[in-house]
């Protein structure tokens, strides 16, 4: 994807592993990529239902306020998002792993509107270790691109590596988890997420 802003708002690359996920939509006007645009900005806000989007309940997603409350709003910076790995439940985070809010901007020129959201992992809410499989350098950056009649969905994660500050037995847990995800399993629910972000529906 080229795009004036891609490689600037996305993080380094400096350890471990990174993956890409992108999906394109060319429509046939600009008026209705502007408003396939609006549907995948509205699909993208509702995290609590992500699950829904990507077609496949592999993992669940709550959003919630820094206390840890379930809400039903827009996502903010220092927002919590809740997910719930089947059958790996982490001892840290209540069972759920965690990632925050880091960043969230939207811009609009003209005939090119961008929503930019990235989340980093994080400890659950009142708590101190970091309750996710990855370590809390890693990152996840979700990009919605208008451009004219074209409209663009990816996912970017970056510097993924396992956490392993979390005990003998949730380290275990993080191998399993992570190693699931770096062989594919959530590449599948990343890819069809982002396909069902910008469906013309």
């Amino acid at each position: 994807m080229k795009d004036p802003y891609y490689t600037t708002l996305l993080p380094l690359q400096r350890v471990g592993r990174k993956c890409d996920n992108v999906s394109r939509n060319r429509c046939p006007t600009s008026t209705e990529a502007a408003m396939l645009f609006r549907r995948a900005k509205k699909r993208l806000k509702d995290i609590n239902r992500w699950e829904v989007v990507a077609g496949k309940e592999k993992a669940t997603f709550t959003l919630t306020d820094r206390f840890g409350h379930l809400i039903h709003r827009a996502p903010e910076v220092g927002d919590c998002i809740r997910i719930g790995l089947p059958k790996l439940k982490n001892r840290y985070g209540g069972g759920y792993d965690w990632v925050k809010i880091r960043f969230l901007q939207e811009r609009e020129e003209d005939d090119y509107q961008l929503i930019i959201l990235r989340v980093q992992p994080c400890p659950s809410p009142g708590k101190r270790k970091i309750a996710h499989f990855l370590h809390h350098k890693s990152s996840n950056t979700f990009l919605l691109i208008r451009k004219d009649k074209e409209v663009w969905a990816s996912i970017h994660g970056r510097n993924e590596t396992i956490n392993y500050s979390s005990g003998l037995i949730n380290s275990l847990r993080n191998v399993v988890a992570a190693w699931g995800g770096f062989m594919g399993l959530s590449q599948l629910q990343w890819q069809d997420f982002v396909e069902g972000l910008i469906e013309r529906k």
